[in-house]
């Protein structure tokens, strides 16, 4: 039987330098994945700014929308209550003006 490697006398033995290596690789395997969260929690920072940023200026829209909305109803429903009530030809009623 042929087995690759080098010929130990005590199995117990622990391979100080293999181990060092390894944690040297490890390190620097979890330093590079800090590293990557750290720039995507920033593009993620810059983006939900960006995002509320928007979402300040939809709502500022909004509220002038519904100002002048209001305004319209207003004026529609004083414009509509000073008109004359006039009889449809189907029998209903409106206050909606309209010649005949």
């Amino acid at each position: 039987v042929f087995v690759y490697g080098r010929e130990v006398d005590d199995f117990r033995s622990v391979d100080y330098e293999a181990i060092s290596m390894l944690n040297v690789s490890a390190t620097q395997e979890l330093a590079r994945r800090v590293e990557t969260g750290r720039e995507e929690n920033e593009a993620l920072r810059e983006e939900n700014a960006k995002l509320k940023q928007r979402l300040t200026e939809l709502e500022a829209g909004d509220r002038l929308r519904d100002t002048r909305l209001s305004a319209l109803e207003a004026a529609l429903k004083n414009a509509l209550e000073g008109a004359p009530t006039r009889t449809l030809p189907t029998g209903g009623t409106t206050n909606a003006s309209f010649t005949q």
